[in-house]
């Protein structure tokens, strides 16, 4: 889990779990709750992403193709809608 460094905003955190929530979309992971120890850190519950996530992909192939890149675009533009 990534450390972000100073105090957590928990009343945001909780705030934004409870919003991602609420997004059902094949191409959003579906967050489904936290927890916060007394220490400060966070935990955040969410699907597992086994396949790894675009900004690794794209490091480790150094580009995409046209195809897969349009297909990432499609599949991104979709996501946010749902979103909006």
């Amino acid at each position: 889990m990534k450390k972000c460094g100073g105090k957590p905003d928990l009343k945001n955190i909780q705030h934004q779990v409870r919003l991602y929530s609420g997004i059902y979309h094949e191409h959003v992971l579906q967050y489904y709750g936290w927890h916060a120890e007394p220490n400060g850190d966070v935990y955040v519950a969410m699907e597992l992403c086994d396949g790894g996530d675009v900004a690794s992909k794209l490091r480790k192939a150094g580009r995409f193709e046209e195809n897969a890149a349009g297909r990432l675009i499609c599949e991104t533009t979709l996501a946010v809608t749902k979103c909006l």
